[in-house]
């Protein structure tokens, strides 16, 4: 649904079972190991078809799970003690269940253990690349809570890292929203403008002139202009094409000069965009439908 609660989107999910061989069938509720969505669901029916519910208490369901699925259930009750609990059941825990601690342990404020734990974790590349997806979901669910615990347990290129590839759809589809801002803003602060790759560097810079951090944002899209005539820290172009960035670049600073009253240098950001022997019909349009780039609009006309 909406903001105004209208149905966007419905979705019906018939799932057809076959007889279980054991006492029954288990229904679990869970998001996907990777969160860079920007979507939020709640289950509002389960019609059962052909079979009856028990009435298991929670002692019975203990004792039919192993130590990480009642730790996990912990987690979800509130419950970090218990979790802990759990996993102390686990005689060589793998890097995931490892995770769990480290959630818990920063659940109970105990965020020396947890940096030390997720450095341990950070100490194998094997290890971290098991878990970096549900890193990167810890990141879009909780980047205050395990953004610092990241920066310190493993540096913060590793967290810069994770952080811009957790936010990278939110960032595309969801920039203006406070959370995206905060987010990133809060991660990217520290990133490097000499060496650091061309995606954050944008980022940093889009964000910060969102949050009235002109200086910052001027700073970060030179950064980034520079980084894409760097093979090395170019990467993977966003549009498929140099120019289509270049011209991303130029809108914001000329947004940057705009917000700071300076027309004529606003005008000087877009003008080698607009005065070649063929204009490119995206950044007429793009020009056209940025709201904050009225005082342009004048330099496509006839185009």
């Amino acid at each position: 649904t909406g903001d105004d609660g209208e149905v966007l989107a419905r979705h019906r999910l018939d799932y057809a079972g076959e007889t279980p061989a054991a006492p029954g069938f288990r229904l679990v509720l869970a998001g996907t190991r990777d969160s860079r969505t920007w979507v939020a669901a709640s289950l509002s029916r389960i019609r059962l078809t052909g079979a009856a519910l028990q009435r298991l208490t929670p002692e019975r369901l203990s004792e039919a799970d192993a130590p990480a699925q009642r730790a996990g259930r912990r987690l979800v009750e509130r419950d970090p003690l218990g979790a802990l609990r759990a996993l102390e059941e686990l005689d060589a825990p793998s890097a995931s269940e490892r995770l769990l601690g480290v959630v818990a342990r920063a659940r109970l404020g105990r965020w020396r253990a947890a940096e030390a734990e997720l450095r341990a974790l950070f100490a194998d590349d094997a290890r971290v690349a098991a878990i970096t997806p549900e890193l990167r979901a810890l990141l879009r669910v909780e980047p205050a809570v395990y953004g610092p615990l990241l920066r310190g347990a493993a540096g913060s290129p590793a967290l810069h890292e994770l952080l811009t590839d957790a936010w990278s759809v939110a960032f595309d589809m969801e920039v203006n929203h406070p959370d995206t801002l905060t987010a990133l803003w809060g991660g990217l602060i520290d990133y490097d403008l000499e060496r650091g790759m061309f995606t954050p560097l944008k980022m940093r810079g889009v964000v910060a002139r969102r949050l009235g951090h002109r200086e910052a944002a001027e700073a970060s899209f030179r950064a980034a202009l520079a980084a894409l005539d760097d093979p090395e820290r170019a990467g993977n172009i966003t549009y498929g094409s140099r120019e289509y960035e270049v011209a991303a670049i130029r809108f914001e600073q000329a947004a940057c000069a705009v917000e700071a009253h300076d027309i004529d240098g606003a005008a000087a950001f877009i003008r080698p965009l607009l005065e070649v022997e063929d204009p490119d019909p995206y950044v007429i349009d793009r020009l056209r439908a940025r709201a904050d780039l009225r005082p342009l609009w004048g330099l496509a006309e006839g185009l």
